[in-house]
């Protein structure tokens, strides 16, 4: 398969999936917000939205495997779990730019300046006056609400 034919099959693909999420996306979260489904369960149990994405992707990701270790899977076609593993990634997506937001409306100040981005929690360094080395390192040096929806950060005791 050339560049083009890939592009024309992830083109037509990608049409797909968007359908999905209108039909699917619809009864799991309605319109407000797409991704409430992670939320309200990560609430209702404890945990993040991100840890329940990843339990609702893992059964479309072990069906994948089953199809590359066993040639075929038996409950629908392969190229639908395909789809849903992608539209999941785009909820991810979601999710954490939905959490880089959130990060930067609570943290930065009026007037940053000159930023650098930290990868691990989508903020900015320069504001901290740090060079922070891990996730953790920044979260303890932030006032003590956690970007995660259900989760505070207690101070490390010294």
């Amino acid at each position: 398969m050339n560049r083009a034919d890939i592009i024309r099959l992830m083109e037509r693909e990608f049409e797909q999936i968007v359908e999905i999420n209108r039909a699917k996306g619809h009864d799991y979260s309605g319109e407000e917000d797409a991704l409430s489904n992670f939320k309200n369960e990560a609430k209702e149990i404890g945990i993040t939205p991100e840890q329940v994405w990843s339990v609702y992707v893992s059964k479309h990701w072990s069906a994948v495997k089953t199809y590359v270790r066993e040639g075929e899977v038996a409950s629908e076609p392969i190229e639908g779990r395909l789809r849903d593993v992608i539209l999941y990634s785009f909820l991810m997506m979601g999710l954490i730019a939905e959490k880089r937001q959130l990060v930067r409306e609570t943290y930065l100040e009026e007037d940053p300046g000159e930023t650098t981005e930290i990868p691990a929690v989508g903020v900015e360094k320069e504001w901290l006056g740090i060079l922070a080395t891990s996730q953790y390192d920044v979260a303890r040096r932030l006032k003590p609400r956690s970007p995660n929806f259900n989760e505070t950060i207690e101070e490390p005791k010294a």
